[in-house]
């Protein structure tokens, strides 16, 4: 099956013809119906579709713009506002999208034997994003649980 959105990707390649880059902004439930999501860059904001497979290689993230991006303090400024502007759809939206990505980040790091990196990367998150403000879905829970068993077996 053709989704849409692959269908108008499809296009953008034969028109484009990789003379330049393109981005495409989705979240991860939309990426995996992405028909070419083994060729997406993750910048943090946006996934830059490469012309080679990027996916399970050192080149899945651009660390620097997704550093630059994602893990940038003052991005979070206002995050002390979730509490008090109480909107479920955009707190979610905002504290679990974040953090899957994040916690994504740290899985690569892992994968690639960058533990020390994918640590103080964790620690990042939990001060950009106290728990206290917003808490982990369960969601985000198993997943960052999963991380600190891998963390932890990595260092013994």
């Amino acid at each position: 099956t053709l989704y849409n959105m692959s269908a108008v990707i499809t296009d953008i390649f034969e028109t484009n013809r990789w003379k330049r880059p393109f981005y495409l902004a989705f979240s991860d439930e939309e990426k995996d119906m992405f028909l070419f999501n083994d060729y997406l860059q993750n910048e943090g904001f946006v996934f830059k579709m490469m012309p080679y497979k990027v996916k399970d290689s050192l080149n899945e993230f651009n660390q620097e713009k997704f550093e630059e991006g994602i893990l940038k303090p003052e991005n979070y400024k206002n995050f002390y506002d979730i509490k008090i502007h109480n909107q479920p759809r955009i707190n979610q939206f905002f504290g679990d999208n974040r953090r899957e990505q994040i916690l994504h980040y740290i899985q690569y790091l892992i994968k690639f034997k960058k533990n020390e990196k994918a640590k103080s990367t964790l620690q990042k998150m939990n001060r950009l994003m106290p728990e206290e403000t917003f808490p982990l879905s369960e969601n985000i829970k198993k997943q960052y649980k999963a991380i600190e068993d891998q963390l932890e077996k990595e260092a013994n």
